[in-house]
């Protein structure tokens, strides 16, 4: 009974460990155009992405061609590191 409770509460602490490296957290680090735009992709929110490019004029192909975010073009930073990733890949990929 004692090797089986071991086993399973070393399993649950390494399956906890794994679960909590995967997790990414960013920071908003200044209140750059690109820092915001930057956000909206990795939390995955169309909406706050559409909003802050129409109050700033800005046109999607060319955000898409022309930002990166931790040195990662656009979409390839969402598809790593944002929520909803399918979803804003669409978004970002569709002119």
């Amino acid at each position: 009974m004692k090797k089986l409770t071991t086993v399973l509460l070393g399993a649950s602490l390494l399956i906890s460990g794994i679960a909590s490296a995967s997790v990414t957290t960013f920071e908003k680090a200044n209140n750059d155009l690109s820092t915001e735009l930057c956000m909206a992709i990795a939390k995955g929110k169309t909406k706050d992405l559409r909003s802050i490019m129409h109050d700033r004029r800005l046109n999607k192909s060319r955000v898409t061609k022309k930002l990166y975010c931790n040195e990662l073009p656009a979409v390839e930073f969402s598809e790593t590191f944002g929520k909803n990733k399918t979803k804003m890949k669409r978004f970002l990929e569709n002119s």
